[in-house]
């Protein structure tokens, strides 16, 4: 989001969303497709600016903090909304002034139909439904910050 005149910026608003689309698809691979398609030339696609690709092309590793993003081909999107941290719903027009127009990257400029890539951090992500199946996403906490989170968690007050 923009940050310029935004009453929003640092408030903690999320933006919830179902996404259907592809993982372990080859980017260059997908644009090809479509230019083969339209009758235009083979293209090569331009190094990422901040991430590689693992083998699997499953996920985005990020250069300099190794961290992990699930790789998309975004075929469709379903908005549920924005909201505050406590679950308020923020209307959309609202927050809609602040998001930043996207653009086709250079590669599909002159293309009809686009590849929409999205990297997500797994922390964004709630679910995979995949192959009939739904795969709820959990965070592994370890022996160690489950006693640090006991530690840093006040008491309940009991009267």
């Amino acid at each position: 989001m923009t940050k310029t005149g935004n009453p929003y910026v640092g408030k903690g608003i999320v933006k919830r969303e179902t996404l259907n689309g592809t993982i372990g698809y080859i980017y260059s691979n997908a644009v090809n497709r479509i230019a083969d398609k339209e009758g235009k030339e083979t293209r090569e696609a331009k190094l990422h600016p901040w991430g590689d690709m693992d083998e699997k092309h499953l996920f985005r590793i990020h250069r300099r903090t190794g961290k992990p993003y699930l790789s998309m081909q975004v075929k469709n999107v379903t908005v549920h909304g924005f909201f505050d941290p406590n679950g308020n719903e923020i209307p959309a027009e609202n927050i809609r002034p602040f998001i930043p127009k996207k653009s086709k990257s250079s590669t599909q400029s002159d293309l009809d139909k686009e590849v929409i890539a999205r990297d997500y951090g797994m922390e964004n992500v709630r679910s995979i439904k995949a192959f009939g199946h739904t795969y709820q996403i959990v965070e592994v906490v370890t022996e160690q910050e489950r006693e640090r989170t006991k530690i840093l968690t006040p008491a309940p007050v009991t009267n």
